[in-house]
């Protein structure tokens, strides 16, 4: 003798309520909150305007004052490029490297594009003694 075949009804109550499997999938491990990951980003993105503001401050002032010494054909318009793409592109390569990443590697990262920033600004103060000398 064989089991009798559920009827329609009683199989539709079989059948689990509410969402589907795929939709209850959770975010990573460790991948920190969509609101932290937009403070900290924010928050960098304001500490690399410092550098910026330097490094076009330098874009404006510097060949005049090279100008002004009578040395405007040393003027270092390769550095002074560099120095206003820099934090940008650090910031950028930053964020897309911080994806999905905990919140600790994150400022880790960020804080590298900081000091990668902040390292070519001082290098172009260094150089410009170079320069003069």
């Amino acid at each position: 003798m064989s089991a009798p075949e559920p009827e329609e009804s009683e199989i539709e109550e079989l059948e689990p309520e509410g969402p589907e499997i795929e939709e209850l999938e959770a975010t990573p491990p460790g991948t920190p909150p969509l609101w932290a990951s937009i403070v900290a980003a924010i928050v960098f993105a304001l500490f690399l305007v410092h550098p910026m503001f330097l490094a076009i401050s330098d874009l404006v002032a510097l060949p005049e004052l090279y100008g002004i010494l009578g040395i405007a054909d040393r003027t270092p318009w390769w550095l002074l490029v560099t120095g206003i793409a820099v934090p940008p592109v650090a910031y950028v390569v930053a964020l897309l490297l911080a994806r999905r990443r905990p919140m600790p590697t994150r400022v880790l990262l960020f804080g590298a594009a900081l000091g990668a920033a902040y390292a070519v600004q001082l290098s172009l103060v260094a150089i410009a003694g170079v320069l003069l000398g």
